[in-house]
């Protein structure tokens, strides 16, 4: 009881401060925003954030798949909602990583080992990262490339993190294996079920669903572009839904960067300068960028609803 008590405390805690950086970026978007407003704009910004909190608020469905399919367990749907995106805030706080060590929530609630929980949301943010590089590799893999072959200084050590944690994680792994053998049999033994043929479909079948929200996403930066004033022809669409998802994975994999601020906005910049004015890009962007920050809060809030609706509909069960 005393360990839920200080995770509630904790969760509270990082709940206020994570509003508290909200509320900072937005002010900090004060006059650039004020540059373009207009009602016509305002309305078209409420049903872009409608639409991507509303893809928010589906993604727990892919976290309590693959949750369950760790466990051997089923669990509440409106409850892991409810962690999943109150943790989707956190994403806001300085270190990007914040989210994700928030969803440990869920072992102490539903008496689960942390090891558990880990190794589901490790397979979620695979999800994630895949779902991101496929839409890029599908749609514009040439732009992609020729970006990373151009990148900034910024880029490079991103991708120089990432491939050091990932020698550094390995060699972790194999380090482990032969100091804890015993321990490590136990582990291999115990998630050696998530290699069935069934599993498997269900990992594919995340994954394939979060390719399709990507689309989504890039279709809603799409319509927030025209909303600014940028008109892309057709033919340019299907590069500009790849191009969007390898922004967004650039913004994902670079570490201590809250939310993605600011690297995806340069990645944007960067490709549909050569189609589109500069200043209406990165009006767009941060149009974008706002309606998503709203999006992000409207699925918390909605979450909220839902976990007290099913609440109440337990309650009257009794």
């Amino acid at each position: 009881m005393k360990v839920k008590k200080n995770v509630t405390i904790i969760g509270k805690i990082l709940m206020f401060l994570a509003f508290a950086f909200i509320i900072k970026k937005l002010y900090s978007y004060r006059e650039d925003l004020a540059g373009c407003f207009s009602i016509s704009m305002f309305l078209k910004m409420i049903l872009c954030t409608l639409l991507y909190g509303a893809l928010i608020f589906t993604l727990p469905g892919i976290y309590k798949a693959l949750l369950n399919m760790t466990t051997g367990r089923h669990f509440n749907h409106a409850r892991i909602s409810g962690v999943y995106c109150k943790s989707n805030l956190y994403k806001y706080l300085p270190g990007n990583v914040m989210q994700y060590v928030g969803r440990n929530q869920l072992a102490v609630e539903e008496n689960l080992s942390h090891v558990d929980v880990a190794t589901a949301t490790l397979l979620d943010i695979s999800t994630t990262v895949f779902g991101a590089l496929i839409a890029t590799v599908v749609f514009a893999s040439g732009y992609a490339l020729d970006y990373l072959k151009h990148s900034s200084d910024l880029v490079k050590r991103a991708a120089l993190f990432l491939g050091a944690a990932c020698g550094v994680l390995a060699l972790l792994v194999v380090i482990a294996l032969i100091v804890k053998r015993d321990l490590a049999k136990k582990y291999l033994s115990k998630y050696l079920h998530l290699i069935t043929k069934k599993n498997i479909g269900i990992y594919l079948i995340c994954l394939f669903y979060n390719f399709i929200v990507f689309i989504g996403f890039s279709l809603l930066f799409l319509w927030t572009l025209y909303a600014c004033g940028g008109s892309l022809e057709f033919k340019l669409w299907p590069a500009a839904i790849g191009l969007f998802s390898f922004s967004y994975l650039m913004g994902f994999i670079t570490p201590g960067v809250p939310g993605g601020i600011g690297i995806r906005e340069a990645v944007l910049s960067y490709f549909f300068a050569g189609w589109l004015d500069p200043a209406t890009i990165v009006t767009a962007a941060l149009v974008y960028r706002v309606a998503t920050i709203f999006g992000d809060m409207e699925s918390y809030g909605l979450s909220r609803l839902w976990g007290y609706m099913d609440r109440k509909k337990r309650e009257a069960e009794k």
